[in-house]
């Protein structure tokens, strides 16, 4: 899909940790996932980045899979 042009310039105002957030606002949930594992990846110790990627795998309903991620986060309640 391109990136419409709001979207796009959002994304350019954006600092790093919030390209997630606009792109799930804007419904764009590949990329949304795809932005938050990239901060995972360059900081695999902030358990931030990784509630975030639980929460949002709950939103579209991987509940199971959210959890498993907490669990190896070391995040589980």
């Amino acid at each position: 899909v391109k990136t419409p042009d709001t979207l796009r310039s959002r994304l350019l105002k954006a600092s790093r940790e919030e390209i997630p957030h606009v792109y799930a606002e804007a419904g764009m949930w590949y990329d949304a996932l795809m932005a938050i594992s990239n901060l995972i990846a360059d900081e695999p110790n902030n358990p931030i980045f990784q509630k975030q990627r639980a929460a949002l795998l709950e939103q579209v309903g991987l509940s199971q899979v959210a959890q498993y991620e907490l669990e190896q986060a070391g995040l589980a309640k």
